[in-house]
């Protein structure tokens, strides 16, 4: 492969020639390998490639597995693809333009052979035309066939992928249809026989299948989304898979057999319940029914058995060695939730022995995950409400509404918060609800030219905490006047402190304030004083 010759052979411009990609990497003392292998075909007849796949596959002692393998086959798409990235396309591109001029540069030859072929083509030009594009795609897991389909014409193509789309699946929901899909797999299933020395062969063999299921049960309105910002769906999802490998090494003395099986099993059922409305940015009620009393969320387990006259025996393993774990959640975090979630754990531990084998052969294994109902309610509410009605007069009302609560529970685990402002009447209200505590508190404004106030009121698990006002009176007359400020603060209904007061002025000559005082002190006292202001003169008393 030195030679120049072939080093320019086969350094071909990927754009013109087939191609085959192939990396690949290969253990000896695992005798264990994998390899990727992609392939992409041209045709003379076309500068677009015919086709392409791609093949992963896993060597297993000796065997070859295919894992994956995905491929594609496509003819006819020259002239839409010219149609739509061309000079005279539907969307020009000058950068696309030139790499399908290069494309089509690069199919051209001189040879008269191909010379001849272009005059064939030339005749039969308009047949070449009017062929419609053609497509098929396939995908194969452990060399069994999932999905494959073929396509004849552009209308098929579009109307196949607009099925594909998740649109067709909301469209089935909003005709409130049933959507039940259920899939069983073999995913792999092999054999491999090795001699022994003592003339008896050794059987090796791995079985492994899977069964998927979906079940979407809903219905959605969304009618209305476009021109109401309203949207409207309920529905289920309920997805379930069971997974099963099962190995086997046994030794065939054809009128007996001896071996080890190894069964490992992968099991989950959950299920998803709701309700959501949505109008606009000012209304949102989600809903999540919690229906069943119990979830199986994972459940995972690893068995062995001993192979015995075909008979199947369970093996305990390192007996002595068995430990066990179950965790769940704290009685306060469940009483929150209303639900139990628990881990439980099973395997065997044989890090202090020397001698026993790795897992999975040391034993029983597994892991178990649930979340159990433990209360009576069926569903978690959540609503939102925002409304907001304010005049360009800053007049109107503004509200704002959390809430949280499952309806039915014997526990209270109501949560919600609150706020109300009326710009009309210059008042505002807030709460904040949970089932250990409620707190809420109003206040209200007065402004006029001859008082000015405010009222706040604090109460704590519907009793009064605190309770306030303040304020100041003004009359005026001339250069003369006076200010009566007030403020009152009670707590739990004790008076904590009560101050009144005047205070007379004679603008730029005498000042004089009297305060009275409860509250502060056992007893009531007072607080007077005097300005006289003469010329350059000052004199004050208190």
């Amino acid at each position: 492969m030195s030679n120049e010759f072939l080093q320019n052979k086969f350094q071909t411009d990927v754009r013109k020639f087939s191609r085959n990609y192939e990396g690949s990497f290969f253990s000896e003392s695992l005798n264990v390998g994998a390899a990727a292998e992609s392939n992409v075909i041209f045709t003379p007849q076309s500068y677009l490639p015919r086709s392409a796949t791609l093949n992963l596959t896993l060597d297993l002692f000796g065997e070859s597995v295919n894992i994956l393998e995905f491929g594609a086959r496509a003819e006819g798409f020259e002239n839409i693809v010219e149609n739509m990235f061309g000079s005279e396309g539907y969307f020009p591109d000058s950068a696309m333009n030139n790499i399908l001029k290069k494309l089509k540069g690069k199919r051209e030859s001189d040879s008269v052979e191909n010379s001849i072929s272009q005059l064939a083509d030339q005749f039969n030009a308009k047949g070449k035309l009017e062929k419609d594009p053609s497509a098929s795609v396939y995908t194969r897991v452990f060399g069994n066939e999932l999905y494959f389909t073929q396509l004849h014409g552009l209308k098929e193509m579009i109307h196949t992928i607009r099925d594909a789309s998740s649109f067709s699946i909301v469209k089935k929901i909003m005709q409130e249809r049933n959507i039940d899909f259920t899939k069983s797999l073999v995913l792999i299933d092999g054999s491999y026989i090795i001699p022994t020395c003592i003339g008896f062969p050794l059987n090796l063999a791995l079985n492994g299948s899977t069964t998927v299921g979906l079940k979407i049960n809903g219905y959605a309105n969304v009618k209305d989304l476009f021109t109401l910002n309203s949207i409207d769906i309920e529905g289920s999802v309920t997805p379930s898979a069971a997974i099963e490998f099962a190995g086997t090494m046994a030794v065939d003395a054809t009128v007996t057999k001896a071996g080890i099986r190894l069964v490992n099993r992968l099991l989950t059922n959950t299920y998803i319940s709701g309700k959501a409305k949505i109008q606009g940015r000012d209304f949102v009620d989600l809903q999540l029914f919690v229906p069943r009393e119990k979830i199986e969320l994972l459940d995972v387990a690893s068995q062995i058995f001993f192979l015995h006259h075909d008979h199947l025996v369970e093996s305990k393993g390192i007996a002595d060695n068995v430990e066990n774990y179950t965790v769940c959640s704290t009685d306060f975090a469940s009483s929150l939730i209303g639900m139990k979630p628990c881990m439980a754990l099973t395997y065997i531990n044989s890090s202090l022995n020397p001698n026993a084998p790795y897992f999975p052969l040391t034993g029983p294994f597994r892991f178990h995950l649930d979340i159990t109902k433990i209360d009576t309610f069926n569903a978690y509410e959540f609503i939102f409400k925002h409304q907001n009605k304010i005049s360009a007069r800053k007049s109107g009302t503004s509200m704002m509404i959390f809430h949280f609560d499952t309806p039915g529970s014997k526990d209270d685990r109501k949560l919600s918060a609150q706020y109300v402002l009326d710009w009309t009447n210059a008042a505002a209200k807030a709460s904040i609800m949970t089932p250990l505590i409620k707190v809420s508190a109003s206040g209200k404004m007065k402004n006029s030219d001859s008082v000015t106030s405010l009222d706040a009121l604090i109460m704590l698990n519907n009793q009064e905490l605190i309770t306030t006002r303040i304020g100041c009176k003004r009359i005026k007359t001339g250069h003369t006047g006076h200010y009566e400020p007030f403020f009152v603060l009670s707590y739990r209904k004790k008076l904590i402190a009560d101050i009144s007061g005047k205070v007379n002025y004679i603008e730029g000559f005498k000042y004089s304030a009297n305060f009275a005082i409860k509250g502060l002190l056992k007893e009531p006292f007072t607080v007077s004083g005097k300005v006289v202001i003469i010329l350059y003169y000052c004199d004050y008393t208190v």
